[in-house]
């Protein structure tokens, strides 16, 4: 199922009108790290670049760009986005909206997300890998619960080692 850009700012890394696709198509950012991940967690990834600026657009570029995406779920799955920004940071990002046509039908989500762009001479600096993490609903609570501890100890590392404190390890 692959995922779907509403938002006209993006593209699929390759997708360009450029011979050969653009660099950002060999832009290798890493994933989720699977001590992230709760059991059975199904990965859907995809390279993302901005796309071309026009004129009048790089005019009133603000330094952030909206992506917008939707993507298809079996029954009973339920979705959280990850985005790996070219820093290397990763942020979690929940659905802004849920359509399912019947029980038993597939569900589509949508995700919004605003990522900052910082002022690069490529493309390349601007790729964003999207990771759909796909899970039972079942399992979301147990995901939440599972993640979100592990990211606090590891944001809260970051932060000590930054400050030189003797709790950097």
């Amino acid at each position: 199922m692959p995922i779907k850009l509403n938002s006209s700012g993006w593209r699929t890394a390759g997708d360009g009108a450029s011979r050969g696709g653009t660099r950002a198509a060999s832009v290798t950012l890493p994933s989720v790290p699977s001590e992230f991940l709760p059991d059975q967690a199904k990965l859907e990834e995809v390279i993302l670049e901005p796309a071309p600026a026009t004129r009048a657009r790089a005019q009133g570029s603000t330094g952030s760009a909206a992506l917008d995406f939707s993507y298809d779920l079996e029954p009973g799955e339920a979705a959280v986005l990850a985005i790996r920004h070219p820093s290397g940071a990763l942020t979690f990002h929940p659905p802004v909206q849920s359509t399912s046509r019947d029980l038993r039908g597939p569900t589509q989500v949508r995700f919004q997300v605003t990522v900052r762009q910082r002022a690069t001479r490529g493309i390349v600096g601007q790729a964003v890998k999207a990771i759909v993490v796909k899970v039972a609903k079942v399992a979301i609570d147990k995901a939440v619960s599972f993640v979100l501890p592990k990211l606090v100890e590891v944001f809260e590392k970051s932060l000590w080692k930054k400050k030189g404190s003797p709790k950097d390890g």
